[in-house]
C-alpha cells in the first residue's frame, strides 16, 4: 500500500502556490481527502519543501493517488505528505538530502524506510537490524464496516490480541498509531502467517470482529520515484 503523488509546474497556479488538480485511487481515501490545499497534507508538504528551497517563480499542481486507508492507524495523511515532500524535491534536482526533508515524526519512516529512531531536536536515525530482510509484518486492519468504528476496538480487546500474537510467536505487537489498526512483527513470513491467522481468531473470539490481515517486509527505501 503505497500513495503517489504527480507533481508539475502548471503556469496555472500562481508562483510560489500549490494546487491539487485530481485525487485518484481506491475506494473511501480517494473520496473522503479535500481537494481544497490548506486542507491536505500534500499539498501542504510541497509548499513547505518549496520554501525551503526558496522556489517563488513557480506554481505547482497536484495530482494524488490516495490508497492508504483513512483513520485506521496506518499515517495516511503522512504517506500522502511524504510522497508530495520527496516529488518536489526531485522535481527540482534533489537538493535536500532525505534526512533534511523530514520536519516531523509522522513522515521520517515514510521518506526514510526501514526502522526510524527520531528525538525531539535531533536529525532522525536509520536503525539497522540484524536479519532484517526477513521479518515480516503481520497487519491487521478492520473490515469496511468496523473501520470507522473504533468504540468497538475496547482496550480488553486489544489486549486479547496482542497476547495471542505474542503467545504465537510475535517478536512484538502493538496497536498502530492511534489503532485500530494492529501490527506484530515475525522472524519470517511464514511465522507472520501463523500469527496473522491467530489474531484473525482473537478478533471474532473477543469482540466478534472482522479483520483482514496484510503481510509485508519492512520497506528499506523508502520515499522514491514510481
Amino acid at each position: 500500500m503505497r500513495d503517489y503523488v504527480t507533481v508539475k509546474v502548471d503556469p496555472q497556479v500562481p508562483p510560489g502556490e500549490v494546487s491539487i488538480s485530481d485525487i485518484t485511487g481506491t475506494g473511501d481515501p480517494a473520496k473522503k481527502v479535500s481537494k481544497i490545499s490548506t486542507r491536505n497534507s500534500a499539498s501542504i508538504a510541497a509548499l513547505s519543501v518549496m520554501k525551503k528551497l526558496n522556489i517563488r517563480s513557480y506554481g505547482l499542481s497536484l495530482v494524488l493517488e490516495k490508497n492508504i486507508p483513512l483513520g485506521i492507524g496506518l499515517g495516511s495523511s503522512a504517506a500522502s505528505a511524504a510522497a508530495a515532500t520527496f516529488a518536489v524535491n526531485e522535481l527540482f534536482g534533489s537538493k535536500l538530502a532525505k534526512n533534511d526533508l523530514v520536519e516531523s515524526a509522522d513522515i521520517a519512516l515514510a521518506i526514510m524506510g526501514s526502522f526510524v529512531l527520531v528525538r525531539s531536536n535531533d536529525t532522525p536515525s536509520k536503525l539497522e537490524f540484524p536479519s532484517e530482510e526477513k521479518l515480516c509484518f503481520a497487519l491487521a486492519m478492520p473490515t469496511p464496516m468496523h473501520a470507522n468504528s473504533r468504540a468497538v476496538y475496547s482496550d480488553r480487546i486489544i489486549d486479547a490480541v496482542k497476547k495471542v500474537a505474542l503467545k504465537a510467536g510475535a517478536l512484538g505487537c502493538t496497536i498502530s498509531g492511534a489503532g485500530p489498526a494492529i501490527v506484530a512483527v515475525a522472524d519470517d513470513k511464514e511465522k507472520a502467517r501463523e500469527i496473522g491467522q491467530e489474531m484473525v481468531e482473537a478478533f471474532k473470539a473477543e469482540g466478534d470482529l472482522k479483520v483482514v490481515v496484510y503481510y509485508r517486509k519492512p520497506d528499506r527505501v523508502g520515499a522514491g520515484l514510481a
